[in-house]
């Protein structure tokens, strides 16, 4: 899969709030250093009048092999208040239906806003990836900040079986409590999801769980 993902496709995943006229504007497969380093001003449309900043990652949920894609630009007030559910973030999740699509942002409101990384929340997770086991997963998990609307900690696991073999995922990180349905731990509060949440698969509704490891990936790679 191509790590970098055409600008055209998401400039519009996430939004700001108020009104700005022109913004930085860059894309990047390789990190926010690479982005600023070709970032140039934009005017904005009168539909866009925000500016903002994305990451959009890209999972194959049978291997866990992913592309994430960075960039900044001008977006809707809409599409600002909910990256994750917004329409074009859902219109992405449907053109690549077979994998797991976590989309977030960070907003401001007046022009030239976006040139800095924009801060994330408050709220600290621990953050861990494995195909192996919980135990692996705690000796390489690491604190992150959570992005803005991420108000919760959590950790789920997922088992994908076929006749012929089985791949597991077991994921810690942040996500938004609107999620957290189906979880095997779901918490408020700095690094509340530090211990082993057990062997149990979450159970619950499949859009959460997948929604979650996507969201842990995005969390554990920055």
């Amino acid at each position: 899969m191509n790590g970098s993902i055409r600008w055209s496709e998401i400039r519009s995943v996430v939004g700001r709030v108020q009104a700005a006229s022109r913004c930085y504007q860059c894309a990047s497969g390789q990190g926010w250093t690479d982005c600023a380093a070709k970032q140039a001003f934009t005017s904005c449309p009168d539909d866009s009048d925000n500016c903002g900043q994305y990451i959009v990652t890209i999972t194959n949920p049978n291997t866990l092999q992913y592309s994430t894609s960075y960039g900044k630009g001008c977006f809707s007030s809409i599409s600002c208040q909910n990256p994750q559910t917004s329409q074009e973030c859902n219109a992405f999740r449907a053109k690549h239906a077979n994998f797991l699509v976590n989309c977030q942002g960070s907003c401001c409101a007046t022009n030239d806003c976006n040139g800095p990384v924009l801060p994330a929340g408050n709220l600290k997770c621990y953050a861990c990836m494995s195909t192996k086991s919980w135990d692996d997963c705690a000796s390489v998990q690491k604190e992150v900040t959570c992005a803005l609307g991420n108000d919760r900690c959590g950790s789920a696991s997922k088992e994908e079986k076929s006749s012929s073999s089985s791949v597991a995922a077991y994921a810690k990180g942040c996500l938004a409590q609107s999620h957290c349905s189906g979880l095997t731990h779901c918490c408020s509060g700095n690094l509340c999801n530090s211990g082993n949440p057990g062997s149990t698969s979450a159970t619950g509704p499949v859009v959460s769980v997948t929604m979650f490891l996507a969201c842990a990936i995005v969390a554990f790679v920055r």
